[in-house]
């Protein structure tokens, strides 16, 4: 009897992780996505869905589909080579709730935060020059809560530039006798394009200052607000708020799952450097 043909997958979850495997290629994307939710110990399956990208759409998958069906051309193990021919999916939200509270746990509510966060950060859901900036003050709350008590410095130096209207910023470099180093990335928390339109340095003061005056939130708290206000965006209407990808918006309820079938013969796990924390 032929051994089956295996082939190198990549399954890229909301978190950064990567979870690596070599699974039969006649495997269905159903089997795949039971065994990667039942990893990340999802539930509230209904929400959830595997992707592919092409360009820089994603392109969600039916169950049923078969992975050599849909997989690049020439994909399967080939023992001279490593990572060439690796089929990369990503699991994504495949239907938005019009609010969180549709959401039954945590770990979904999270999910979804993480989605939202990637989406407005990669320029797929658009907001004003406001939003953007308070969604990146809530992220902040998120991950570091109130603002650093040891970056007084920097925060001396963030009212100096306000209160100039930061005016100074295109006409000559902050002061040098202020050494304190910003305490996050702005890149990790505003989109590309504002932080071109108004410069790195701008965006790190405003944000900087808005995280200082903003009240106590922090962790999960942080999370909803942020849920809450990313949603309010994809159901405000506007049609500048919009998700480039094929997802919707849906109170669905929980349909039953197909039978669990393990597509793995192998399955490890690799954390890759990304901002999105589990």
């Amino acid at each position: 009897m032929a051994q089956a043909a295996v082939g190198d997958l990549c399954v890229v979850l909301l978190n950064g992780q990567r979870l690596e495997v070599k699974c039969d290629v006649e495997s269905t994307v159903g089997a795949v996505f039971n065994a990667v939710t039942s990893f990340a110990s999802l539930e509230e399956l209904t929400y959830f869905g595997l992707a592919y990208m092409k360009g820089k759409e994603f392109f969600f998958l039916d169950n049923e589909t078969r992975l050599c069906k849909i997989a690049p051309e020439g994909w399967r193990e080939q023992p001279q080579k490593t990572s060439t021919n690796t089929f990369i999916l990503f699991l994504r939200i495949k239907f938005f709730v019009s609010h969180y509270g549709l959401l039954q746990h945590s770990l979904t509510r999270h999910q979804f935060y993480l989605q939202l966060r990637k989406d407005i950060l990669e320029e797929r859901l658009y907001c004003n020059e406001e939003a953007l900036l308070q969604l990146g003050v809530l992220a902040l709350q998120a991950e570091f809560g109130s603002y650093p008590k040891e970056k007084r410095d920097f925060s001396m130096l963030v009212r100096l530039v306000s209160n100039a209207r930061l005016q100074m910023i295109h006409q000559s470099q902050p002061s040098k006798q202020v050494e304190s180093k910003p305490y996050f990335h702005v890149e990790d928390y505003i989109p590309a394009s504002l932080i071109e339109r108004m410069t790195a340095f701008r965006v790190q003061v405003e944000v900087s200052e808005m995280h200082r005056l903003s009240s106590a939130l922090w962790g999960e708290d942080a999370e909803l607000e942020f849920l809450r206000a990313g949603l309010e965006l994809l159901t405000s209407g506007d049609p500048s708020a919009s998700v480039s990808q094929s997802a919707g918006i849906t109170g669905v309820s929980h349909r039953t799952q197909p039978n669990l079938r393990s597509a793995f013969q192998t399955l490890s796990c690799k954390q890759s450097d990304n901002i999105f924390y589990s």
